[in-house]
């Protein structure tokens, strides 16, 4: 078997078909929380790591139970994620920044749209 670099060895006529799915801002979130993840989230975290200020500390440790991750200014924010929070009956609440920059959703002919018209 001829091996390319120092780890893979080559493979020949792979195909992966992959499908595109359309953005739906009424789908279903995803949560990376669970599992071994959540057990995680439990166990004391040095403040000096400390994401969230709002989080109560104890002899320089808090525990972090999910704290939600800053999203810096200027930050790349996909449309779905504005037109799913200006969506009342959806209730999503994410942290922004201030000031961010929008990247459009594309449209059924695959262009992109302009922001704020779809």
């Amino acid at each position: 078997m001829k091996r390319d670099g120092w780890f893979a060895p080559s493979v020949i006529n792979i195909q992966v078909e992959l499908r595109h799915v359309v953005p739906n801002i009424e789908g279903d979130l995803h949560n990376s929380l669970y599992g071994a993840w959540k057990i995680l989230e439990w166990l004391p975290k040095s403040d000096r790591y400390k994401e969230c200020a709002k989080r109560e500390s104890h002899f320089g440790y808090y525990i972090p139970d999910g704290e939600p991750r800053i999203i810096p200014i200027n930050a790349l924010i996909h449309q779905s994620v504005l037109l799913r929070q200006a969506d009342t009956k959806l209730n999503y609440k994410p942290t922004l920044p201030s000031t961010y920059q929008t990247i459009p959703m594309p449209v059924p002919d695959g262009s992109l749209s302009e922001p704020g018209s779809v």
